[in-house]
This record gives C-alpha cells, sequence and structure tokens, in this order.
C-alpha cells in the first residue's frame, strides 16, 4: 500500500530537540516500512525521515 503521511510542517521530523508528534510520526514510517508498505512524507524541509520519499513544505512561518 501506498500512504503519504504529513506532519507539522514548522518542526523536522525526527525532531531535533523534544516535539512528541514528530517522534510518532517517525517511529510510524518506520513500523509501515517493516510491514511492506511504501511511505511519503510531508514535511520540513530539515527532516531526516527514513520515508521512501519525502516532500520538503517550508511551513507557513518561514515563507513570511
Amino acid at each position: 500500500m501506498k500512504i503519504l503521511l504529513t506532519a507539522d510542517l514548522e518542526l523536522p521530523v525526527p525532531p531535533q530537540l523534544y516535539s512528541g508528534i514528530e517522534r510518532i510520526v517517525d517511529l510510524l514510517v518506520t513500523r509501515l516500512q517493516v510491514r511492506g508498505h511504501t511511505v511519503g512524507l510531508v514535511v520540513h524541509p530539515d527532516s531526516t525521515s527514513p520515508a521512501q520519499q519525502l516532500f520538503p513544505w517550508q511551513g507557513r512561518w518561514r515563507s513570511q
């Protein structure tokens, strides 16, 4: 199955500091891939998630 996830566009995945939701998204990507799914992720440009495809998005606050 192909799955596209999104996270808070203001924080990288996995987060550099504490951020619970971004850590959960990173774990979810890894676990879905272990089960054989293709995972894409719409995230902050500094993200280093192991998703097969990253779609960097600047976020609302970075573009101003």
